[in-house]
């Protein structure tokens, strides 16, 4: 019997991050019953498959997908990826969403990098090898074509985007009380608040 370690969070985090053999790759469904009790909200008809990591307090809500099949994922603690935002990455191109990201509802992260407390308008798509900086506001549907990089603590909008103008201190606060409730609804779902979900 394996011996549980003092610390829930890394106990989740190697259940979360064992891994099933098939063929040459390392595939891994987890299914959101398999995440009960953990530090993070998973709906249950989100799909999350292969080679992804979820930071503490996470949320993946419902209709979301995320596939790590040819490369790595790697969601960070605190971040919201909302419902029918599709998540995938390319054999040279591993998607990483840094802490405190929020991605809005149905967008498309493809191959990219977002950094920490960014926020991705709804249905924005992000491609291969392009970066959002740190703190950046990408308004709702742009497109942000391969190898672009949108700087740090700007507005980007448009399709393709382009940067608009520097945010506000007010605005990055903002951004930040998003993050903190998305946290909150996560804990508030995972305790059954709204039914069963």
């Amino acid at each position: 019997m394996k011996k549980e370690s003092a610390d829930p969070f890394m106990d989740w985090k190697e259940k979360l991050m064992d891994k099933e053999q098939s063929g040459n790759e390392t595939h891994k469904t987890v299914s959101p019953a398999s995440l009960q009790g953990t530090p993070c909200f998973v709906a249950k008809n989100a799909t999350i498959v292969g080679n992804v990591t979820l930071g503490k307090e996470s949320t993946v809500w419902f209709q979301a997908v995320i596939r790590g099949d040819a490369n790595r994922i790697e969601i960070g603690a605190r971040t919201n990826i909302q419902d029918g935002t599709i998540i995938h990455v390319d054999h040279d191109a591993p998607t990483i969403v840094e802490d405190d990201v929020t991605v809005g509802h149905q967008c498309m992260l493809h191959g990219c990098t977002i950094k920490k407390g960014a926020l991705i308008g709804m249905s924005s798509i992000v491609l291969n090898h392009a970066v959002i900086g740190e703190n950046s506001l990408l308004g709702a549907g742009s497109l942000v074509t391969e190898g672009t990089v949108i700087p740090p603590n700007v507005l980007a909008f448009g399709r393709p985007a382009r940067v608009i103008r520097p945010l506000t201190e007010e605005e990055i606060a903002k951004n930040q009380a998003n993050i903190t409730h998305y946290v909150e609804n996560g804990y508030a779902y995972q305790q059954g608040e709204y039914g069963e979900v």
